[in-house]
């Protein structure tokens, strides 16, 4: 065998091992979404890989749920504990893994033949190492594309921890709402059934018909059941945010702060929220890394659809007679029957389809912050309205039938029924200010980047009073 044989097969086994050792740093990309996730909203990520660092993380969310939990520290918990979030972090790796695989060449291709020649009782031995250098000038492209994939991966993990916060922050106000319904529907309890204790102490005086004490059994036994619903949702409640934070055992014992927050004296500034949605939105952001990862790939398959390999190395054979013989080889395809034409329509319909989608996106997205907007301001003046007005009205109710009543110029049942229509009336104040925290979550989250899809199906209750003319000013 030549010198230049012995030197390009080396050349080429050292380049395939010095290639090879590249390693993958699983989590190289996690810093970048942790930023992100810190920057937007305050909050921790931590990825659990099984190292000593990860009891920080057992010992961090025990001091929270010693305390009663907030909104905020809710979500921090999940954040740090649910397992799908974690589960989820590993696309980075497998994101970081693609990019390392493209910046690597292919291994080189060995081939032995050995042949006998009968009639001389020889036997010839063919060797060929070739290396696919179609490949080599793929790399930069190839690496672009998984480059491009890899900050798409990043922008789907943050999306989906700013989803899961979300998601807790609903669960947590619900929860919180749910707890007060039910505080409330006892009471309401108490009051029909001291009404239908005194109906039945007026009928067996004779001073009340038949019909009028099974009208107040039937609204006894309503607000029975409506109490058993609302011992429900807590319940439900409670272990739907549990789910979300990612607790089990001794840890599902935890509390949370008794009641809705007021709403803040400062509101969102909602100016800009269609800019701003838009400038911020990562599913737009992941769409445009989507496109360029998609161009690049539409960049190699104009070159791979005509030639998609073509080896180049070195041949030698050896004739019976012990004498070697050296060349070059090349193989490649002959592009006679497929020339790339499918390939390449499909490359360029996948990117009109990226361009289309983003463009659709964009016009949802401003059409959902003008939404936002306005909702989170009706919200607010729908729970002004509640703690203002209506509510005062109710209580005023109650004190002049409290009056009357102590002066006998009405009955029982007329004081016991204007205290039930307080508590009605608190608890859709209730359901006002669950209404508005909703609202305000889904203006943050919008300002954070991301979309919710919920969003157009996010409905304050019809049985809820219309606002009055001028009623907005009431704050």
């Amino acid at each position: 065998m030549t010198r230049s044989a012995h030197i390009l097969i080396g050349v080429c086994l050292i380049a395939s091992f010095l290639v090879g050792c590249a390693s993958v740093k699983r989590d190289a990309s996690f810093p970048d979404v942790k930023g992100t996730v810190s920057d937007r909203s305050g909050y921790e990520i931590r990825w659990s890989q099984g190292h000593a660092e990860d009891r920080e993380v057992e010992t961090l969310a025990g001091r929270m749920l010693d305390r009663p939990l907030t909104a905020r520290t809710a979500v921090q918990i999940a954040l740090l504990k649910n397992r799908r979030l974690q589960a989820l972090y590993e696309e980075l790796g497998v994101a970081q893994a693609e990019l390392v695989r493209a910046g690597l060449l292919k291994n080189p291709l060995f081939e032995g033949a050995l042949r006998f020649v009968h009639d001389r009782h020889e036997e010839v031995l063919e060797l060929a190492l070739v290396e696919d250098f179609v490949s080599l000038f793929m790399i930069p492209l190839k690496k672009g594309v998984a480059e491009a994939e890899l900050e798409a991966a990043k922008l789907r993990v943050t999306s989906s921890v700013f989803d899961l916060a979300h998601q807790v922050l609903l669960a947590y106000y619900r929860y919180q709402a749910a707890k007060q319904t039910l505080e409330l529907k006892r009471i309401a309890l108490q009051a029909a059934e001291a009404s239908f204790e005194m109906a039945v102490r007026l009928h067996r005086a004779g001073n009340i018909h038949d019909l009028g004490l099974s009208v107040e059994r039937a609204m006894y036994e309503r607000y029975k059941l409506d109490l058993a619903g609302a011992e429900l949702d807590v319940l439900a409640g409670k272990e739907n945010l549990t789910a979300l934070m990612g607790l089990w055992g001794h840890e599902t014992r935890w509390s949370s702060v008794p009641r809705l927050p007021e709403m803040p004296e400062q509101e969102i500034d909602v100016k800009d929220l269609e800019r701003k949605a838009v400038e911020k939105s990562l599913d737009l952001d992941h769409l445009r890394r989507r496109y360029a990862a998609a161009a690049r790939r539409l960049q190699i398959l104009e070159v791979t659809s005509f030639m998609p390999e073509a080896e180049a190395g070195v041949a030698a054979e050896r004739e019976g007679d012990g004498v070697w013989s050296v060349g070059p080889a090349i193989t490649m395809p002959m592009p006679l029957f497929d020339q790339g034409q499918a390939a390449r329509a499909i490359g360029h319909g996948e990117l009109r389809g990226i361009w289309e989608e983003y463009t659709a996106l964009a016009v949802e997205l401003r059409s959902a912050s003008r939404i936002a907007a306005y909702r989170l301001h009706l919200a607010r003046q729908q729970a002004r309205y509640y703690q203002n007005i209506l509510i005062p009205l109710q209580k005023k109710i109650t004190r002049e039938s409290q009056l009357r009543y102590n002066a006998m110029q009405t009955g029982v049942f007329d004081l016991l029924k204007a205290k039930r229509m307080e508590t009605e009336a608190e608890i859709r104040q209730v359901e006002a200010l669950l209404g508005y925290w909703i609202s305000r979550a889904e203006v943050e989250q919008l300002l954070r980047g991301r979309l919710v899809k919920s969003a157009r199906t996010v409905t304050m209750e019809k049985r809820e009073v219309p606002l009055p003319m001028g009623a907005g000013n009431n704050h």
